[in-house]
């Protein structure tokens, strides 16, 4: 048995203070010089900063403020909506424009990445709490036809967990898929709820096979609690693909052992 807490408790507290401090100097960097854009991928973003796990961290601890200013330094940007325009800020565009792309919007408490073909890509939230967010329908009706064929608007985050209602979190997602393994695995995340706020940090991306299209070929759902994390990619296809319902009961099942149920 290894008895290492308080050394990983000193490490998390220094890893605080530096990130405190780091936001301090950054917030005064970003205020002087404006976040210069890269046309580069969201991958490439996370390279800048360190890697995905140090982003996760300056989500669960910073405010939006500093998480802006972070972002600024590293060639990218968090737009934060205020309560009076987001709709305005999102008025359900096929594609983003060229402004509001290869940056993250803050909508209602969840942070939304739009890709450099201005297409929603990315959606991370804190949860709990978890209290259902607004749909729109007239929205999801127009995404239900971004791409031929038959489709639902598929929430990256979904209504229930309290996701953003319009495009930057909607793309046309396989009904069958959408609606029994993908829905099935969002019920278990909202048992989540009795969780302390913020336990869980709740990952959904999608990846498109080629620019010209508005359809993901994949949705992966990354789910961290505490120090633990469980990824999974499913196909856009019925069920998920052949391992969807592999892929939902495991993620169920981690999410029971770890409180949520």
């Amino acid at each position: 048995m290894h008895h290492h807490e308080p050394s990983c408790r000193r490490r998390w507290s220094l890893g605080y203070l530096f990130v405190g401090a780091f936001v301090a100097l950054a917030s005064a960097a970003s205020a002087a010089t404006p976040a210069k854009s890269h046309p580069d991928s969201y991958d490439a973003l996370m390279a800048r900063l360190g890697g995905e796990p140090i982003f996760r961290m300056y989500l669960r601890t910073m405010s939006p403020q500093g998480l802006q200013a972070i972002l600024r330094l590293h060639g990218s940007d968090l737009v934060i909506h205020n309560d009076i325009e987001p709709m305005e800020a999102d008025d359900c565009p096929d594609r983003f424009p060229e402004a509001e792309r290869n940056k993250w919007h803050l909508f209602n408490g969840g942070h939304y990445f739009i890709d450099g073909q201005g297409r929603p890509q990315t959606a991370y939230r804190n949860l709990p709490p978890i209290q259902a967010g607004t749909r729109d329908t007239s929205c999801q009706s127009f995404v239900n036809d971004l791409a031929p064929g038959t489709w639902d608007a598929g929430h990256l985050i979904a209504a229930s967990l309290g996701g953003w209602g319009r495009r930057a979190n909607l793309v046309p997602q396989n009904p069958n898929f959408n609606q029994q393994n993908w829905n099935y695995m969002e019920q278990q995340v909202a048992k989540c709820s009795a969780l302390g706020s913020g336990s869980v940090l709740y990952k959904v991306q999608v990846a498109y096979p080629s620019a010209d299209t508005n359809l993901p070929s994949t949705f992966t759902a990354d789910i961290t609690i505490g120090s633990d994390n469980i990824k999974r990619t499913f196909q856009n296809t019925s069920g998920g693909g052949g391992n969807g319902t592999a892929y939902k009961d495991q993620i169920k099942s981690w999410l029971i052992e770890h409180g949520c149920q």
